[in-house]
């Protein structure tokens, strides 16, 4: 119940708004009204309230009688609501015992370097800002702390707040912390402070809200000083060196049991109020200073203000002013700030007349700000409440029943550019002006062929200096050597071995992984700019250094005049991206030309002869393929896997053809593959192929125009790339002749946090992926808020929202990869023919491709166990270039492979087996010796996460297994294999073991989900559940069909055999052999680390001596942040050694660290002459 003011302002049924201070009461809905009139129609006066307000109630016709019932009915709810209030107050938490609770969060919370960064540039040195329990507030962080739960500011095991800001604690006289208030780093509704405030409020048992009390050792009593807010008396005390009381709003008279016993033990001889900027000009702040100052005039005070020239709101608070500046200040008595305060407009005299003398009640203008706060707050309460009661039933009804059109309307904006459409053609070749071009963003909307690479060259030569970027170096070939630009732009491949000034050369075109070597220029070309963003943000060739890449291509783009993005499928997505990252206007070119127009034959798979749908087999298509290539067909044949376009090739040559097959192998060890990418045409018309096979190496920006030469376009997609790829190399060929497809239904890509088609989905799962792992790993200290808190950059910067974005699109084409191809191509203007399922009756013959892919794997196999040893820092050089030659490669994969596996023996057919027939087999392992040593496992992931920190590694790129191993954990998924193991346990859908398995899945179902990516319900297959979660283990398992009851049931049964034998034993000694060294890691729970974190470099903490260990070094950092001056930061040289010293330094601020280091080396200097002289 409210019991506060309602403001009429300008609707006051009395006076019509002739005064603005109208009010009415929510507790007995009486009229306060003094502008002087009678009670009007429907109204009576039923007295003065203490103010002097008349006061009105409805007059309806009542009797005195009923009235008074009315009344007493009234009483009796507020003396019902002042008895609940009463009893809430009890289960408060008392001031003495809130303590403790409050250093424990403030211990384990710390202060990020942000926050401590504003606390020192508010005058507080880091041991006053230690003494002050100042700690970071990250809303809905999950406490792993046993506090007491009347604890303000804590809900069901949460930390609750409004927003994020830093918690300001109040202090008692005997420096006791009884509360704190949320100082928020953005300003909302309701203030910048707020109260903590769970499942109880900050309200003490007594009803008062904590005042604070700052008294440094020594200080002189005789004055004290009552300031507003809580975090400003205590800067101020610790700059003046003098005694502080605070309260919230300056309201000491709402806190008076607690200010009197203040004054009680510290008997000041006057109370002096500091006033704030702008105070005398502000009539409610003026009256509120008066009403405090009769407060403490009451309790027998003489009351002075403080005045320092203060009149202007952008003036000097208590806080800011210098010790100097505050030895020249003046005191002014009450009627000398009444004057004051009448100089400036902040207090007139009706305004003194219309109150009556010692009343201590807030103006009606205060009432108002007090009643918008609380609503404010309460409102934010009831919401966060709601929040939590409701949750699941928000997840059904807004995510189940709204979830199609969700996606729909969400998967639209993603695709839909008509919003950002400038100018719309429909011509067959798109054009654009480039004379008189205003900076800006220009991007080229139109469909394949339609000469956005003429343009392109166009603007080359156009302008005198650019960029052309795009995300493969295969793709820039064709472009660069152009007869019409090679004299103009450089390809940065042909330049890397010569001595030359990028800055000089006035076009470069590059790979968008090398940006960090480019210089900025006027114009920058993103040809195909959807896979130029894609790969910034995700691809593994980009993951090193990716943050660096991030800023150079920002830098390149703030910099350049003009902005030219072209893509046959440009979106929304990217578009954006480039306007937040540049900050300038987009201007976008649609052509929506039909150029081309396919006749496109699906093909749908097989029907076995028992009646078995295969939607998925490719063996009819590769059939009509072979058959089509033996007749005398010249092939195009488009595919996104390597290994069967090698195997296709294998058997074409079986059968007397030649052609070329374009992929990463081919493009480092073939000369033709260049000659062909630089100028298709011509290459096809020397060389007359019978086939071309290319791999997503020329998935764009590959023109082939060749007239009446191939027969068809035979395209094989297995699902490694998404329906706009696949559309793409179906492209390449700039004719209308027939394209056969394949494409697999859906494709998954198991690595992702989430497969929602939803951003805020995908967002909310890499966000809290990144949490859990924190927490489950103990490491919720301010050093890793970057990846734990989700108002930190990483996550509000437009890369984060634009990488949500692409992965919401990805997982949306992949969902139904064959349907959204289909319907991409007949929106393009294509005639697409669905072919139905073939075989049934008939048998589909099989074909020799199969087995040449076994041939191909098992000839790589030999290759790679034969191959040269080297290093495994050699290794993964190699494999972080897009560029190394295949026997490179072959080199490097051994390395890791070795380096995975030390000690076993690496032979052709177990590498055959176990790595080129199942390439996560090793990492399944590994996973399954992991959870029975999580030690190892959180001490790796531990490792991981300090070096991610250190390297600024974006937290989407860092890859842990602890939260997969508390899934499985929780699962019970180690007590499982051992009863398996033990009694041969064989289970099927019904068995008890199942069910119970399905329950745990069920009530931990979202850690499932963010973990393991598997989705558990009451709907779901408890059999088929199991087998997912011990695939992922690698799990080996028998299957069988046996009758029960008539039916046929497929019973499971774990392959004891092969687990325990064979190469499950050898890797699991190859593990242990690996990881013997590894210990558990260092009890980090009180790391601290003030500034910019730069984590010592690292490579196995294990071999670091003690000093070494990051609990260690955070210790002495702290230590030197402690010394306010030189000669308190030598003491610490005398048993700190030097190496440790040096290192514990980089995890300071700059500009300190460096002040700590030359004291340190002028210490060891000295030292060194010293000991020279003895």
């Amino acid at each position: 119940m409210n019991h506060g003011f309602l403001p009429l302002k300008k609707g006051c049924p009395i006076c019509g708004g002739l005064r603005k201070d109208c009010r009415q009461s929510q507790a007995t809905d009486l009229v306060h009204c003094r502008a002087g009139v009678d009670a009007p129609s429907g109204w009576r006066f039923v007295g003065e309230d203490t103010l002097g307000f008349a006061m009105f109630a409805v007059d309806d016709g009542r009797s005195p009688e009923q009235l008074r019932e009315v009344r007493r009915r009234q009483l009796a709810d507020r003396q019902l609501w002042e008895e609940q209030r009463k009893k809430e107050l009890a289960k408060a938490l008392p001031a003495k015992e809130r303590d403790g609770a409050i250093r424990v969060l403030s211990r384990n919370l710390g202060l990020t370097i942000e926050h401590r960064k504003k606390l020192r540039d508010r005058g507080l040195t880091n041991e006053q800002i230690d003494a002050g329990g100042f700690f970071t507030i990250v809303p809905n962080t999950d406490l792993k702390l046993s506090l007491p739960p009347n604890l303000p500011g804590i809900s069901r095991g949460y930390l609750r707040a409004a927003g994020r800001g830093i918690a300001c604690p109040t202090r008692t006289l005997d420096g006791k912390f009884s509360g704190w208030q949320l100082r928020l780093d953005s300003v909302i509704d309701g203030g910048k402070y707020r109260w903590a405030a769970g499942d109880r409020s900050s309200h003490l048992p007594n009803g008062e809200l904590p005042i604070t009390v700052c008294v440094p050792e020594g200080a002189d009593i005789l004055d004290l000083r009552a300031c507003e807010g809580i975090l400003k008396p205590y800067v101020a005390s610790c700059r003046l060196n003098l005694p502080f009381i605070g309260a919230s709003g300056a309201l000491f008279s709402k806190s008076s049991e607690q200010v009197k016993e203040v004054l009680t033990q510290l008997q000041p001889k006057r109370i002096v109020l500091p006033l704030d900027a702008g105070d005398t000009k502000n009539k409610q702040v003026a009256a509120r200073w008066l009403n405090e100052a009769k407060f403490f005039q009451e309790l027998g005070y003489t009351v002075v203000f403080e005045w320092w020239g203060q009149v202007e709101k952008s003036g000097q608070d208590i806080d800011e002013i210098t010790l100097e500046q505050h030895q020249a200040v003046s005191m002014l008595s009450i009627a000398e700030f009444t004057e004051l305060c009448r100089a400036h407009g902040g207090y007139k005299s009706e305004d003194c007349d219309s109150q009556k003398q010692g009343e201590a009640e807030p103006s009606t203008a205060e009432y108002e700000q007090y009643i918008a706060q609380e609503s404010s707050q309460s409102e934010w309460e009831r919401g966060f409440d709601s929040y939590l009661a409701d949750w699941e039933h928000q997840q059904k009804v807004q995510w189940l029943a709204q979830y199609p059109e969700r996606v729909q309307k969400t998967q639209q904006a993603l695709q839909d550019i008509t919003p950002y459409v400038t100018e719309t053609q429909d011509s067959k070749y798109v054009e654009m002006s480039l004379e008189n071009l205003t900076p800006g963003i220009y991007g080229l909307a139109a469909g394949m062929g339609s000469g956005k690479t003429f343009l392109i060259k166009q603007a080359i030569n156009h302008f005198s200096d650019g960029l052309l970027l795009s995300y493969r170096n295969s793709l820039l070939i064709q472009t660069c050597r152009s007869s019409e630009v090679a004299d103009k732009i450089s390809f940065l491949w042909d330049l890397q071995n010569r001595a030359v000034k990028y800055t000089e050369i006035p076009w470069i075109g590059a790979c968008v992984e090398s940006i960090t070597k480019l210089p900025s220029k006027k114009v920058v070309i993103l040809e195909e700019v959807e896979k130029i963003v894609n790969a910034l943000l995700q691809s593994p060739t980009c993951r090193r250094d990716r943050r660096e890449k991030l800023r150079c291509f920002t830098k390149v783009l703030q910099q350049a005049e003009y902005i030219i993005a072209a893509d046959a499928d440009i979106s929304p997505v990217s578009l954006r991206y480039l306007q937040k990252l540049s900050g300038k206007q987009i201007h976008l070119i649609h052509n929506i030309h039909k150029r081309f127009e396919w006749r496109c034959f699906f093909h749908s798979g097989i029907v076995t002869p028992q009646g078995e749908q295969r939607p998925n087999s490719r063996k009819d298509f590769e059939n009509r393929l072979l058959d089509a290539a033996a007749s005398g067909e010249k092939l195009l044949i488009p595919t996104d896997s390597q290994r069967w376009g090698q195997a296709l090739e294998r058997q074409l040559q079986a059968i007397g053809l030649r052609g070329l097959r374009i992929d990463s192998f081919t493009k480092a060890e073939d000369p033709r593959v260049d000659a062909f990418l630089t100028n298709p045409d011509k290459w096809i018309e020397e060389n007359q192929p019978d086939y071309i096979i290319y791999s997503p190496t020329a998935e764009a920006s590959l023109d082939i125009t060749i007239q009446d030469y191939f027969d068809g376009v035979w395209g094989c997609f297995f699902g490694v790339i998404n329906h706009w790829g696949c559309k793409q190399m179906l492209g390449r060929l700039r004719t209308n002749c027939d394209r056969h497809i394949f494409i697999k239904t859906f494709s998954t890509i198991d690595n992702r946090a989430s497969r929602s088609p939803l951003p805020q989905v995908v967002a909310k799962s890499l966000i809290e992926t990144s949490q859990r792992t924190i927490e489950q790993l103990g490491l919720n200290f301010p050093a890793f808020a970057p990846y734990s808190d989700a108002t930190s950059e990483y996550y509000t910067d437009p890369h984060f929202e634009t990488l949500a974005e692409i992965v919401a699109k990805d997982n949306w084409s992949r969902a139904n990869l064959r349907e959204n191809l289909t319907e991409e191509l007949r929106k393009a203007g294509h005639n697409v023919i669905v072919m139905g399922m073939v075989g049934g009756n008939e048998i589909v013959p099989n074909n020799p491709i199969a087995d040449h892919k076994e041939d191909i794997l098992r000839e790589w196999a030999g290759i790679i166990a034969n191959s040269e040893d080297i290093s495994i820092q050699a290794a993964y050089d190699i494999l972080s270039s897009p560029d190394a030659k295949p026997e490179e490669r072959w080199k490097a994969i051994k390395a890791t492979l070795k380096d995975r596996l030390p000690g076993l023996e690496l032979t052709p057919n177990f590498i055959f087996e176990r790595y080129l027939k199942d390439p996560m087999w090793i990492s399944k392992q590994e996973l399954r010796w992991m959870l029975y040593h999580p030690e190892v496992a959180k001490d790796i992931d531990t490792k991981r996460l300090y070096k991610a920190i250190e390297n600024e590694d974006m937290p989407w790129d860092v890859r842990t297994r602890t939260l997969v191993l508390k899934a499985l954990q929780v699962l019970e998924i180690p007590q499982f294999l051992e009863a398996a193991q033990q009694s041969h346990l064989e289970w099927q859908a019904n068995s008890p073991i199942v069910r119970d398995f399905k329950e745990r899945a069920i009530a931990n179902r979202k850690l499932i989900l963010l973990a393991l990516g598997i989705n558990a319900n009451q709907d779901s297959d408890g059999c088929y559940l199991l087998r997912r979660v011990l695939d992922k283990l690698g799990v080996p398992l028998i299957r069988r069909q046996r009758r029960v009851e008539g039916l046929r049931v497929w019973f499971c049964q774990v392959d004891t055999t092969a687990l325990t034998t064979g190469d499950y034993a050898a890797a699991w000694g190859a593990f242990e052999r690996r990881f013997e060294c590894h210990q558990p890691p260092s009890n980090i729970d009180s790391i601290y680390i003030s500034a910019q974190l730069v984590t010592p470099e690292i490579t196995d903490l294990d071999q670091l001596d003690e000093w070494l260990q990051p609990k260690n070094l955070a210790s002495m950092a702290r230590d030197f942040q402690r010394c306010e001056n030189s000669e308190a930061l030598l003491t610490y040289f005398d048993f700190y050694p030097m190496h440790a010293v040096e290192e514990a330094v980089k995890l300071l601020p700059m500009e300190f660290g460096q002040w700590v280091l030359d004291w340190a080396n002028w210490w060891k200097e000295n030292s060194l002459v010293q000991t020279e002289a003895a």
